[in-house]
């Protein structure tokens, strides 16, 4: 009686606000029973994903372990991420961030695969951006296995090293990856290497093992990328912000616009020239 008495004479303002509580309260137990261990998981790692955040990601259908694994690889990596943003400055293409891995869930990328083949590009010193990657995996292309063709090429019968040097170009001729037996000199012979690209197949793998002085030579790059558009990735990072170069790759293959700066990507003369050849 005493109960129902207290409950008269408290205001439906009252009774309201103790609603809301109760409610808060189990909403904030099926919250943490729901998400309190991958939270908890990604906190250990250093992830920087909150719980509101795995809560939004839910009502978004995003799945939560999954860019919580990729995040977690990520910093492991020592990718770089929201950390690692210095004060005043803004995140590029270059970082690998909570919005921008949902962002690629969400438009049907594989962020798992992504983050493997950020880390595969770090750990063989390849330039590899995460826009550039993710454009890669949206255009239906196995990131992943393109950069293990480029780094880990398949194994060729490889010419006798003590041979000439046009037994070597008969080779490349046959396989491009065969440049990788080569010695110091023929990787930066200047006659062999655009044929070593020219038969790399799709990937341009070949010109990742000309020597570091062709890679960043404007010259011989931009007769190299007409042989193979996407032997882009490879170029020294100055020259794929070359107006040039990228128009002369993307005019070979349209695939090569992905590997171009975030502003040669909205040049419209090189987009309309990747559409054109696609």
């Amino acid at each position: 009686m005493n109960s129902l008495y207290l409950i008269a004479d408290t205001s439906p303002v009252q009774i309201a606000g103790l609603a809301i509580a109760v409610i808060l309260m189990l909403g904030l137990i099926f919250v943490t029973l729901k998400y309190g261990s991958l939270w908890w998981e990604g906190y250990n790692c250093g992830a920087q994903i909150g719980l509101i955040e795995l809560v939004i990601m839910g009502l978004r259908q995003v799945n939560q372990k999954a860019i919580m694994k990729a995040k977690i690889k990520a910093v492991q990596a020592q990718l770089k991420t929201e950390r690692d943003l210095t004060k005043g400055a803004t995140f590029d293409g270059t970082f690998v961030t909570t919005n921008s891995l949902e962002a690629h869930y969400l438009a049907g990328g594989n962020v798992g695969n992504i983050i493997e083949a950020l880390v595969a590009s770090k750990n063989a010193g390849i330039s590899l951006e995460f826009d550039q990657a993710a454009a890669i995996d949206l255009a239906g292309r196995d990131v992943v296995e393109a950069v293990r063709t480029s780094v880990d090429p398949k194994v060729i019968s490889c010419p006798d090293p003590q041979r000439s040097g046009k037994e070597y170009l008969s080779a490349v001729a046959k396989d491009g990856v065969a440049l990788e037996f080569a010695s110091k000199e023929l990787r930066a012979d200047r006659d062999l290497v655009p044929a070593a690209v020219a038969n790399s197949y799709k990937n341009g793998g070949a010109l990742r093992f000309a020597s570091e002085k062709l890679r960043a030579d404007r010259e011989f790059v931009l007769a190299a990328v007409p042989q193979c558009g996407v032997a882009l990735i490879h170029a020294s990072k100055e020259l794929k912000t070359d107006r040039e170069i990228v128009l002369a790759a993307v005019q070979q293959d349209g695939e090569a616009l992905q590997l171009a700066t975030q502003e040669l990507r909205a040049d419209r003369e090189v987009v309309l020239a990747a559409v054109k050849q696609n």
